[in-house]
């Protein structure tokens, strides 16, 4: 009896426990897609579901009377945002989790969370205003996401006075930065910015702690209302070897210690090779090759084996090389088709009045015309060109046979052919009545 009564006090006490522990939905508008239970015995805020959390005032959180239990959240995969103020001022809530699903952190979200580091995954899209505000015991923060559905920045004030951040991850693609996003991070030591950064609105105002500052950007971001005010001017700024004549403008002036990121001259000759692009036959792309080239060429021997496209600028250089021999062929087989076509005219006009020469003149005017079309061709190749030489000049020997035929070298002019007055054996010759004479009058048998 005294066993069965222990059993029965032990399963009502965790009746009692369980029946403790706070719960309820936390779905959009109050809906049970998701739902919420808090394990008091372990800290455990589980939440479970799919979908859309609500968006809360500060006083509407379901748990709000349990913040400082919450140690640990437990978000399932399926959970498409986080809620305006969801997890403020939960003290004790010390690391999250945020499942690939994830879309979207709401205002506020996490704001004086006692939050010790940070992975933002790559699956979202927008972090809003004042997100990690003030989180004092934050100390890393990775930011894989490209903030694509916030103009590609990360907000105004999103890790505004994290005074104990010391280290900060920041991906290609980010391209501004709201302000005062990470303004007053005292404890923030090495900032790298990415190269797509274009501007910072007082971002980095009050990171007094910041002692090296990398900029990957060709083009100096802009600096709107003091984007580093209070942050120390005489620190290494280190920036592209390409790029660093670019950084003496007055968004930049202050700082006076501008250093070339190590390696970068390797990583600008890489990025000069790849910005040749198509190769064509234009004084652009002449230029890109040009430079390309002088920048390889300034390279030490070890930096030139790191250079891991240094095959494209060889193809390049071919590829251009072989367009301008072909141009340069091109444009004398134009000449000489375009020569041919005017000495083969001149023979036409010479023959085309003769009844005796009318096929050979007809087939004469036709290649004419295919040649004179030929020279209108765009992209022609020298091949083809050379082909309507050929057959122009096919024509020209044609019509020259059929004057040897009639005993002619060549017959001048429109008039003298109408007179019958012919060139030939290096004398003139008039056809008079069947009979041939020559310059003296002479008849010649």
């Amino acid at each position: 009896m005294k066993r069965l009564m222990f059993v029965l006090l032990c399963a009502a006490s965790v009746m009692a426990l369980d029946a403790q522990n706070p719960s309820g939905n936390c779905g959009k508008d109050g809906g049970s897609n998701l739902t919420w239970e808090l394990d008091l015995s372990t800290g455990v805020l589980t939440i479970t579901g799919s979908g859309e959390m609500d968006d809360f005032s500060g006083g509407s959180v379901p748990w709000k009377d349990n913040k400082q239990d919450i140690k640990s959240v437990s978000l399932p995969k399926g959970l498409k945002n986080i809620g305006y103020h969801a997890f403020q001022s939960c003290y004790n809530l010390t690391a999250i989790s945020f499942p690939s699903s994830l879309e979207s952190i709401g205002y506020e979200a996490f704001r004086e969370s006692g939050l010790e580091s940070l992975t933002i995954p790559v699956t979202v899209k927008f972090v809003d205003l004042n997100a990690f505000h003030s989180c004092h015991a934050l100390k890393t923060v990775d930011v894989q996401s490209t903030m694509s559905e916030n103009d590609n920045k990360i907000a105004g004030y999103t890790f505004y006075f994290c005074d104990a951040l010391e280290t900060v991850t920041i991906p290609e693609g980010i391209a501004r930065f709201g302000e005062q996003a990470f303004g007053s991070c005292t404890a923030l030591k090495k900032l790298v910015l990415p190269s797509t950064t274009y501007i910072m609105d007082e971002a980095f105002s009050g990171c007094t702690g910041i002692d090296t500052l990398i900029c990957k950007a060709l083009e100096p971001p802009i600096c709107h209302n003091g984007a580093f005010k209070n942050v120390t001017k005489s620190i290494p700024v280190f920036v592209p070897a390409s790029a660093l004549p670019a950084y003496t403008n007055e968004e930049w002036e202050d700082f006076t210690n501008f250093q070339i990121i190590p390696g970068s001259e390797i990583d600008a000759v890489i990025a000069a090779i790849d910005a040749i692009g198509i190769v064509e036959l234009t004084d652009e792309s002449k230029a890109l090759i040009d430079a390309a080239r002088e920048a390889y060429d300034a390279l030490t021997d070890e930096q030139k084996a790191a250079v891991d496209n240094y095959e494209v600028l060889v193809a390049a250089e071919a590829a251009y090389a072989e367009l301008k021999a072909t141009a340069e062929e091109l444009e004398a087989a134009l000449k000489e088709l375009s020569d041919s076509i005017a000495s083969a005219q001149a023979l036409y006009d010479q023959i085309k009045n003769n009844q005796d020469l009318a096929e050979v003149a007809s087939e004469l005017k036709k290649a004419i015309e295919i040649a004179q079309v030929v020279l209108t061709v765009p992209n022609i190749s020298p091949a083809d060109v050379y082909l309507a030489i050929a057959a122009l000049d096919a024509a020209v020997e044609a019509a020259k046979e059929a004057l040897e035929l009639l005993g002619l070298d060549a017959i001048v002019g429109v008039n003298d052919l109408q007179n019958r007055k012919f060139f030939h054996k290096g004398q003139w010759y008039i056809l008079r009545n069947g009979d041939l004479y020559n310059a003296q009058g002479a008849r010649v048998e």
